[in-house]
């Protein structure tokens, strides 16, 4: 739970937030990052790429940060091709910090401040990371294929059935797919938010990834479609 002051502040923010949060269905939530306050607006399905920022003040005289203080940030949401196979993924590229609008000096006029930010909500497209047919929400899968960088040519993306859910599209793998040199058809295997997943090779498991170095599994998925030993996977306990 946020301490009192952040409570006080959630309580400012969906009074003077509130008439654009109920147009369009935007609930604020606070997280706490360790070293940082982050007010999000989301829906039950999307959010808003704007979100307010307080760093945390826990060891100084006044904890409680002031208007001033707050940092409006908006996130560079966007979808990227995956090559030439019709995927595409998308994250937070970047995120730039918006200036305080209703500041004078060290004061703020929290009036216009939170008008010029229920503006800048209003008239941010929401993001959603909901599945979609031809769109792989897994980062390092994403990574690994831009890794690959054209090596693999017949390179291309699917979902495939979890080993022990079959037919459950909720725990299907996304993976990338190509023929190995031997004429074995490979697949290798991440899900949404996870670090590791296999390889398969026709349908038998031939490694395991592991997602702390992405290179190397691109180099290895490289040595399966070439047949030239440019890389490998270390072996680790699953």
């Amino acid at each position: 739970m946020e301490p009192i002051f952040m409570r006080k502040r959630m309580a400012q923010i969906r009074k003077h937030l509130g008439s654009v949060m109920e147009t369009m269905g935007l609930e604020a939530l606070c997280v706490d990052e360790g070293w940082r306050y982050v007010v999000d607006f989301q829906t039950d399905r999307s959010f808003s790429p704007i979100s307010l920022e307080f760093t945390h003040k826990r060891h100084t005289d006044e904890p409680r940060p002031a208007w001033s203080e707050v940092r409006i940030l908006h996130g560079d949401y966007r979808k990227k091709k995956l090559g030439s196979t019709g995927w595409v993924h998308m994250r937070r590229w970047k995120e730039r910090v918006l200036p305080i609008e209703g500041e004078v000096g060290a004061e703020v006029n929290v009036e216009e401040m939170f008008a010029a930010i229920a503006r800048k909500i209003r008239f941010s497209k929401l993001v959603t990371f909901e599945r979609e047919p031809m769109k792989v929400s897994s980062e390092d899968l994403a990574d690994v294929f831009w890794a690959i960088n054209g090596r693999i040519p017949d390179l291309a993306v699917m979902r495939v059935d979890g080993e022990d859910f079959p037919g459950e599209e909720e725990m299907q793998y996304e993976a990338l797919t190509f023929m190995a040199h031997e004429g074995r058809r490979v697949h290798l295997c991440l899900r949404p938010g996870s670090a590791r997943g296999p390889i398969f090779a026709d349908g038998e498991e031939i490694a395991r990834v592991y997602t702390d170095d992405l290179r190397q599994v691109a180099e290895y998925a490289v040595s399966l479609s070439t047949g030239i030993d440019v890389g490998k996977l270390t072996p680790k306990p699953c």
